[in-house]
């Protein structure tokens, strides 16, 4: 014959509030603490990939100068913050009044037309700087080819002028330098 002594206690599952609370405190202490070492691993990190972005698209449209035998040119907006890659092509000027004859300078002449980006049928060649992929960290500061904001190669390749572009992080600029010789733009 067992008796039981005292009362019978039965096990609650779950969290108290306390358990709750003290985990809560430890969260915010590693948050607190890694945060400020993780931010500016994403910054460089940001800053490392639009470096190559705009290295990239630049030495695309260098060799596709090359390839097609035809001018290219980019055109770097720093107000808008994007590079416009396009190519030098032959076209037609469409005129609509009702003219009996159009001179053969009206019809054929060189324009210059948004290149299509090699990954991403159908869109244009446009780097957008302030997109989501830099989320506003990384900033195109300057960019200056001989006084312009044009860099256009020839069907050798090479470029216009020599010239830098500024790019800035969080207080951090890197200027990448386009070679006048080469056409190659490096940090």
């Amino acid at each position: 014959m067992s008796h039981l002594i005292g009362p019978v206690h039965q096990r609650r599952s779950g969290f108290t509030l306390v358990d709750l609370l003290i985990t809560i405190s430890l969260v915010s202490v590693m948050a607190a603490i890694g945060i400020p070492v993780i931010y500016p691993a994403l910054v460089d990190y940001r800053m490392k990939s639009a470096i190559e972005e705009v290295q990239g698209a630049v030495d695309y449209c260098r060799s596709k100068a090359m390839i097609t035998g035809n001018r290219t040119r980019v055109t770097f907006d720093t107000a808008a913050e994007t590079l416009l890659l396009e190519e030098e092509r032959l076209g037609l000027n469409l005129v609509t009044d009702a003219r009996a004859s159009i001179a053969e300078t009206e019809i054929e002449t060189l324009t210059f037309q948004t290149l299509g980006h090699p990954l991403n049928q159908g869109e244009n060649y446009l780097v957008q700087l302030s997109g989501e992929t830099w989320e506003g960290i990384v900033e195109l500061q300057s960019a200056d080819f001989g006084g312009s904001s044009v860099v256009v190669f020839d069907k050798l390749g090479r470029p216009s002028s020599g010239g830098q572009v500024v790019l800035l992080a969080e207080g951090v600029s890197v200027t990448l330098t386009l070679d006048a010789t080469s056409g190659r733009l490096s940090e």
